[in-house]
This record gives structure tokens, sequence and C-alpha cells, in this order.
């Protein structure tokens, strides 16, 4: 009887032990997960031992979902796929991929490995942030019972493309493409932009007055710089100029096209003025049919800013765009000059998240540079952002019914604790004055990368959430000062500033401030008691104990 006892005691001990160890290989499967994915990983523990895991790939429009239960791995997780840029078929494609390969891990801790397939299964599908490449079909041979044969042929197919690719024109590197842009006097910095592979990010693309160009070795960690061997593409302004992965040289003309940088400006320049006439034409048109300009005015006045850029999704690169109306310019700051295809047959945002400036050292000091581009433009009344209004966007959310606005505010609620655990703890530095396009004039930030990866989670859980994000462009950091309205613009004859009215401020430091709240706010021309947007939700991080 002791024995049998005995025997059931150790058999339960085993029992309990093999489950502790499993729970701690879980665990730690978690935890490395979460460090691989920074920013972009949501982990939800329950009491069951159970747990909920949320990815976003890096640059993919889409996040998986896995429910670990407390038997994984002798089970396989529960896998569920979110994204706005795949069908439900595609979705529902990837994610029986997922439950078949997980099937076949039974017993391995599988998550990451999960991950690994979806990506590549992603990247398949042309899914890619920052950059499109032109997709080529890998063809798989099957081996046949010559194999003598086979590789002889495929030795004679790769003489014959290396022969195709000794042919080539050399290309200018973009060390060339830097010196011209440096030293040549014809051409403004703040014009160009730069597409470089970053390790954690993906494709990235920045101002390229935003790097310094020294020597790399020679820099300190408060400046931009970046090793020339990892930028992937120029543009200036819209257009691209410059590209290594696709033999793109319109800067020299090295790789035949014949065509130099120029070329681009005159021809780019030509397209403005004829886009400018006609719009001309057009505002004219609306003009006369407009019963006032009174209502002009008040479509006009609402201005405002914030660009996001980017984002998962079909928008790759950030494109220019002019919005028929400013209350729906909350992410126009670079969308200001054309029009953008990507919002074709797509809905606009009407609310936004942002961080206020309440720090008064920068609200005064960008009072400074506002009063004397009015004291020198009075009709820029109109454009200015007021000082009570001035902020980041972080990013643009479509939320069309009531029921969306309370679940977005919901889910915020929700996920405050979460956020404030990720809260950047370097402050964000506010210096310098540059524009988009000459039609907004904003202050440049200097951002830690953790803020850029709460950014990046703040957006993955909306969209977990349900919440319909809607950037079309890259995230890019600033803080908008003024922007040109139409109807300023047909006043003053043009809808371009004079870079003389800001170029004083280019250098000029307005202070720092960290993250301490967040809004959800309408886009609506409303405006609160105190002079900021109308709030649907206000995150203060301050009462919470960290």
């Amino acid at each position: 009887m002791a024995s049998a006892e005995t025997s059931t005691t150790t058999t339960a001990t085993e029992s309990f032990c093999k489950s502790s160890s499993r729970v701690n290989s879980t665990t730690e499967e978690i935890t490395a997960i979460k460090l691989t994915h920074p920013g972009r990983c949501r982990i939800v523990s329950n009491a069951d031992h159970s747990h909920s895991v949320t990815i976003q790939p890096e640059n993919m429009d889409a996040t998986i979902k896995f429910h670990i239960p407390e038997s994984y791995p002798a089970v396989t997780p529960t896998i569920s796929i979110r994204s706005s840029s795949l069908s439900e078929d595609n979705q529902l494609d990837l994610t029986q991929l997922l439950k078949t390969e997980s099937q076949e891990m039974v017993n391995t801790f599988m998550i990451s490995e999960l991950v690994s397939i979806a990506k590549q299964w992603l990247h398949g599908s042309g899914m890619r942030a920052g950059k499109v490449t032109r997709q080529t079909d890998d063809i798989i041979e099957t081996p046949s019972h010559k194999p003598g044969k086979n590789r002889k042929k495929k030795k004679k197919k790769q003489v014959k493309d290396d022969d195709i690719e000794e042919k080539k024109p050399s290309m200018k590197t973009a060390e060339d493409v830097i010196k011209r842009i440096l030293w040549d006097d014809h051409l403004q910095r703040d014009d160009f932009m730069v597409g470089y592979l970053d390790r954690f990010r993906g494709i990235v693309e920045k101002y390229f007055s935003a790097f310094s160009w020294e020597d790399i070795a020679t820099v300190d960690n408060n400046v931009l710089a970046i090793p020339k061997h990892r930028i992937q593409y120029f543009k200036y302004k819209d257009v691209t100029i410059w590209d290594k992965g696709e033999r793109l040289d319109n800067v020299f003309g090295s790789t035949g096209s014949k065509i130099t940088i120029t070329d681009v400006i005159a021809k780019y320049d030509t397209d403005m003025h004829e886009k400018e006439m006609e719009r001309g034409h057009q505002d004219s048109a609306r003009d006369i049919e407009s019963d006032s300009d009174e209502d002009d005015d008040e479509e006009d006045s609402d201005s405002d800013d914030g660009i996001t850029v980017t984002v998962g999704s079909n928008a790759m690169r950030p494109e220019t765009h002019d919005f028929d109306d400013d209350e729906e310019d909350e992410e126009g700051d670079l969308m200001h000059v054309e029009y953008n295809p990507y919002w074709k047959d797509k809905l606009r945002p009407n609310y936004f998240l942002a961080m206020r400036i309440q720090d008064e050292q920068i609200v005064k000091a960008i009072e400074e540079v506002q009063d004397f581009i009015l004291d020198h433009e009075p009709l820029y009344n109109a454009c200015i952002v007021p000082p009570r209004a001035l902020h980041v966007t972080l990013c643009t959310v479509g939320l069309d019914t009531p029921e969306q606005v309370a679940n977005a505010v919901s889910t915020l609620q929700d996920m405050k604790a979460e956020l404030a655990n990720l809260l950047p703890q370097e402050p964000l530095t506010f210096q310098g004055v540059s524009h988009f396009y000459h039609r907004v004039i904003y202050s440049k930030i200097d951002v830690p990368k953790q803020f850029m990866d709460f950014v990046e989670h703040l957006k993955m859980c909306l969209r977990q959430a349900g919440v319909d994000i809607r950037d079309g462009f890259e995230f890019v950091p600033h803080m908008t000062l003024m922007k040109t309205t139409r109807t300023v613009s047909r006043q003053k004859g043009s809808k371009y500033v004079d870079p003389w009215l800001y170029q004083g401020y280019t250098d000029m430091y307005f202070g720092t401030q960290k993250v301490q709240s967040i809004d959800l706010c309408s886009m609506s021309a409303d405006r609160d008691e105190d002079g900021f947007y109308m709030t649907a939700d206000h995150l203060d991080f301050n009462d919470l104990a960290y």
C-alpha cells in the first residue's frame, strides 16, 4: 500500500516538474520573442498560464496573433492574421500555412520559426514597406535522371549572364551623388531625400540635410550618419533620381539613361507650372460656383498638419498630395503639392493621435519665429498654427461612427499601462526649422529610437483592436509652425513661402519635452476652450506609478 502511494506521489511530482519546466521554457521563448521584435510585439499572460502573443513583422502591414495554451508546445497555438493589405483569401492562405507548419513542429518551441515563415510568405506577396521592388519568379527545377547534363546547362547559362553583366555601364556610387548635392551650388539640399537601410526598421527615408556627411568615424552619437553602402536611393522632391537596386542614375546618367539632375529639375518645374495653371483654372471655376469667399476661408482655416508617413499597406514611399480642404489635412505635410494616387478610393483620416506641446520654452521660441514671419507677411496670419495647438502627430485614424470612436477610446484606456511602460526615457529635442516643399514650415525633432518603437507599438495595438489606421506615408516626427492655405495662396499669387522668412532659424534650439501624455483629436474646425483640438480621449501617463 505504501509502495503504491509512493509511486503515485512520484508520478505526480514528475508531472508537476514537467509542467513547471514547460511553463518556464514557454516564458523564456516569449521573452526572447519580445526582445527580437522591440515595439512590435504585445504579450498578454493569463492566470491559467496561457499567453496571447501579437507580432507585427518589421515593415509589414500585418499582425500575427498566437494564442498559446498552457500545454504548449505539446499542442499547437491558435493562429489568426489581420491585415488591411491582404485580401481575406490571402489571410486564410497564410493562416492555413502556419497551422500546417505548426502541426509538424509539435513538442518544439515554434513561434519564432512560424514568424520567419510568415515573413517569407509576406515578402513573396510583395508586401514590403519603404521600397517597392520588381518581383521575379523563382524557378525550382526538379532533378532529372541526368544530373550531370543539368549542371552543364546551368553552367553555360551562368556564363551567359556574366557576359551580359560585364557589358553594363559602370554606375556612379552613392558617394558620387552625395558630393554632387553638397558641392553643386545650383542644388538645394532640402529638396533631396535619402532612402537607406536601417538594421532594425528596414527602409527609412529622411531629408538629405538631416545627415552629417563627414567621415562616419569622426562624428559623435548626437548626429545622424550612416555608412554609404546602406543608401538605397535618392529622390529629388518626390522623384526618384538614383536607385541602387534598379540601377537607376538620373543624376549623372551613368547607366545609359542620358538624363541628368539638371534635366530632372527642369522637367519637374515645367510639370509643376502646368499643374499650377490647371489647378488655378479649377480654383477659379470653384470660386464662381461658391456662394462666398467666407465659406472658402472657413474651409482653409483649419490648418494643420500632422505628418505620418508610411506605413505598411501599399504606401511604400512618401509622395506628395494636395488635399481639397484642410480639415482633412492632418496628414498633409508631405502631401502638399500633387495628387497622390494612394488616396484614390480610400477614406481620408478624420482623427489623429498626438503629443501636445506644453513646454513653455518651446512654445515661446516658436512664437518668436511665427512673429517674425507675420511681421514681414501679415497675410500668413491664417496659416499660423496657434501656439496652444502645437503638437507632434503620432498617427492618423479613421473613426466614421460613434461606435468606432468609442472602440478607439476603450482601446486606448485598456492599453494605457502598457504604453506607459514603453515610454521613451529620453526627451524629444526640438531644434531647427525646415520646410516641406516651401509650403509647410516645421520644427525638426531629434527623437530616440525608443520613441519610434513606442509609436509602432501604439499603431500595432490599435490595428489589433480593429481601429482603422489611415497613414499613407512613412512616419516623420515634426512639429508644424505654419502651412499655406488655398485662400492665402490665391491672394499672394503663390502657394510657396519665401525661404528668407525662416532661414534665419534653421539651427535655432527650441527646447526638449518628454512624452507624458497623448490625445485622440478630431480634425474638425472646432477647438477646445484652451485653443487645442477637440479631444475624444486623453491619456496622462503622469498619474501612473512606474
